[in-house]
């Protein structure tokens, strides 16, 4: 008979030999053929026994010396496995079975998988099917202690089987726990994320997205209260508050999907706002023409937005104030050099505002004005510092034109009017003769360049423009002497001795 759910143990007999049994009645006389016949049965029995013995007597031997070989080896047994379970060893000392030891090795094969998925934790991460493994091996346990050694390996098989499958789905089960994680991250339901986030840790603690995601998980109640109060600072128009309150939450979390976009509407508020303020500084500095302030509220605008129309058109605007700025500083510049005769850098300036703007009428004006003042200015001086030659007619013309075309300018200034008024006392004292005495010794020639010969003589009396003039006096037998006098209006005794005394 079968239990229910276990095997029916056999129990094997070994046959006892007999001879045949004998029909005849008793003490009735054996046949004289009897005896080879009973020789021939017990020489057969005996050659079956001898086989028997030669053919079961070595498996028993190595059977128990391999036996004896395992119960000698616990020691050097990897420590993970558990015992077997207690009817295999009284099983193993008395009755030695192949499918036992099968299913011996099947169970170390599966306890050695089950030590590994203890160590990887995976009752964490896939306890059901973990829980479906443990049972198998429950069953396994069983049967092995039903001796259904057959049955028990099979099991045992099954259970490594399945362990071995699960734990290659580790990678998987992994990026499923992480994506769920996310999932839930996103869904707000921060417990659970971090539920999900801490199992993928217990797989594998070593994993920087796991722990990220734990931590965010973690965080997330206190994101979402920050969140809603950068919310409030923003609908209550708080922008500077709202940004720092949103600094404080990405401290914690910096990829909050929410605190991101709300990020960016305080921010491109903010930059508005900032914007709108500077623009308006920038136009009240531009009306009361501080310009270098406008200029750096323009450096400002231009860190906000610098494609942005309004500044373009800002800056365009400064730059047509600062260069009309520098034309009428230039313009006062000069008019004041103009008004002190200063033709010469008054010139300058005039054209240096011309590179600004060439179509600047002051500028081209006062170029053309600057440059006959000062060309006249040049040629008034040039008179005065050489009066003497105005002894020449035509240089004294020259100097009577000069004077009249001075007199054109009106009003001339100081300069000017002195300059002219020197050049006609110049002009009228080259015009006047002035009595000039020569003295000689009447044996020398007497010669006045540019005058003409005036011979021999002991005094002669002429009249000379004043200037510088050069006589020249020469003798038969004597070197020529020469002497050079100045004829000034100022001085009223103009006398002039000379002769030649030194003999050749």
């Amino acid at each position: 008979m079968k239990t229910e759910g276990f095997p029916d143990t056999e129990h094997r007999h070994q046959a006892k030999l007999k001879p045949p049994p004998d029909d005849k009645p008793a003490g009735s006389s054996t046949p004289s053929r009897t005896a080879p016949l009973t020789a021939l049965s017990l020489m057969i029995v005996l050659l079956i026994a001898a086989g028997a013995v030669l053919f079961l007597l070595p498996r028993f031997i190595d059977h128990n010396a391999q036996r004896s070989t395992e119960t000698a080896a616990p020691k050097q047994a990897d420590i993970a496995r558990s015992p077997l379970p207690p009817a295999y060893a009284a099983q193993s000392k008395t009755h030695p079975d192949e499918n036992q030891e099968v299913a011996a090795r099947q169970l170390e094969a599966f306890l050695a998988l089950k030590s590994q998925s203890e160590r990887e934790n995976v009752s964490l991460w896939a306890e059901s099917a973990y829980q479906v493994i443990l049972a198998l091996e429950q069953q396994g346990d069983r049967y092995f202690a039903a001796q259904e050694y057959l049955k028990a390996g099979d099991i045992y098989n099954r259970a490594a089987g399945d362990l071995q499958n699960l734990l290659g789905t580790k990678q998987l089960v992994l990026r499923e726990l992480l994506d769920q994680g996310y999932r839930l991250l996103a869904e707000e339901r921060g417990r659970e994320a971090l539920d999900a986030f801490t199992r993928a840790l217990a797989m594998a603690p070593e994993n920087e997205e796991a722990r990220a995601g734990a931590r965010r998980a973690e965080n997330r109640a206190e994101v979402v209260t920050l969140y809603r109060s950068a919310l409030a600072h923003e609908q209550s128009g708080a922008l500077s508050a709202a940004e720092s309150v949103l600094s404080e939450l990405e401290q914690l979390d910096s990829t909050y999907l929410p605190a991101q976009a709300l990020s960016g509407r305080v921010r491109e508020r903010l930059e508005k706002q900032q914007f709108e303020e500077q623009m308006s500084l920038f136009l009240i500095h531009l009306q009361k023409e501080n310009l270098e302030q406008a200029r750096e509220v323009l450096g400002r605008l231009k860190e906000i937005a610098a494609a942005d129309p309004q500044v373009i058109g800002a800056e365009e605007m400064l730059i047509a104030k600062e260069e009309a700025a520098r034309l009428d500083s230039l313009r006062k510049r000069g008019e004041t050099l103009a008004a002190s005769e200063a033709w010469e850098e008054a010139l300058a300036i005039y054209r240096q505002a011309l590179t600004i703007s060439p179509d600047a009428l002051f500028a081209v004006n006062g170029v053309e004005r600057a440059r006959k003042r000062f060309e006249l200015d040049q040629a008034l001086e040039n008179s005065l510092n050489q009066p003497h030659r105005l002894q020449e007619d035509a240089q004294l013309e020259a100097a009577r034109q000069l004077l009249d075309y001075a007199r054109q300018f009106s009003p001339g200034g100081a300069r000017l009017n002195g300059q002219i008024s020197r050049l006609e006392t110049l002009v009228t004292h080259a015009s006047t003769p002035i009595p000039v005495t020569i003295n000689s010794d009447n044996k020398t020639s007497i010669a006045i360049y540019r005058v003409g010969k005036m011979g021999t003589f002991f005094s002669t009396r002429i009249e000379l423009k004043p200037g510088k003039y050069t006589v020249v006096g020469s003798r038969n037998g004597f070197h020529d002497v020469r002497e050079t006098f100045i004829v000034n209006t100022g001085k009223r005794d103009n006398q002039l001795f000379i002769a030649c005394r030194e003999p050749i």
